[in-house]
């Protein structure tokens, strides 16, 4: 596998033609290449003509959202992670005190031996993270991801060492049988010959011998 980096697209990976399979499937499920998110900072960019509280408020939320995603992503055997942390619009204009909520979406791999640790581990982290939000209040969804079917891309380059292989062993079969065909024919060709010569050979000796009796009774 090659792997080149490309100014504009991104990356181009270079593989062999037996694991495009297993790659397109495992593009798929890490959901490559990611699709870029709609942050809440797109919603009220910095640059507008009016600037609320509100929307101070929002950017600097989905900031935090998108930093404890980044972390969980540090954490070994998880795939991918997002964050969201809930408040409403009223408190945020009227400064009171908000009760705060926070879930995460988690997929992780087959690494992951234990996934009620996992969990534990990140509700203690989102915890420690935002203020104010209570231990209860923190939900974690999670999925495992399903384990890269490679058997396929294996079976078909067996199977196509074995065809090879086949082939090759069908070739030396069939030359061997059109040597030994070749070698019958000749042989039968010969035969005749040699029982020809025989034969004038024989004939020539009794037309000698009868020639030498006719001389020694004259």
């Amino acid at each position: 596998m090659l792997i080149k980096e490309s100014a504009k697209s991104g990356y181009i990976i270079y593989i062999e033609k037996e694991d495009f399979i297993p790659a397109v499937d495992l593009i798929n499920r890490y959901g490559l290449p990611r699709k870029p998110r709609l942050e809440i900072a797109q919603m009220f960019p910095s640059d507008s003509l009016v600037s609320s509280p509100l929307a101070e408020k929002a950017r600097l939320y989905s900031g935090i959202e998108q930093r404890l995603a980044q972390s969980l992503h540090s954490i070994e055997g998880i795939v991918t992670a997002h964050v969201h942390i809930s408040y409403e619009l009223n408190s945020l204009e009227n400064k009171k005190e908000h009760k705060y909520h926070v879930s995460a979406l988690i997929k992780y791999n087959d690494t992951i031996k234990d996934v009620n640790l996992l969990i534990n581990d990140i509700k203690r982290f989102l915890k420690n993270s935002v203020n104010g939000v209570s231990y209860d209040d923190i939900s974690v969804v999670t999925t495992e991801m399903e384990q890269i079917n490679r058997l396929k891309s294996i079976s078909n380059h067996q199977g196509t060492t074995s065809s090879f292989i086949w082939l090759f062993f069908a070739n030396i079969f069939i030359i061997l049988i059109i040597c030994f065909l070749f070698f019958l024919i000749n042989k039968n060709r010969k035969v005749p010959a040699l029982l020809t010569m025989n034969n004038n050979s024989m004939t020539n000796f009794i037309k000698e011998k009868l020639i030498l009796k006719d001389r020694s009774n004259k």
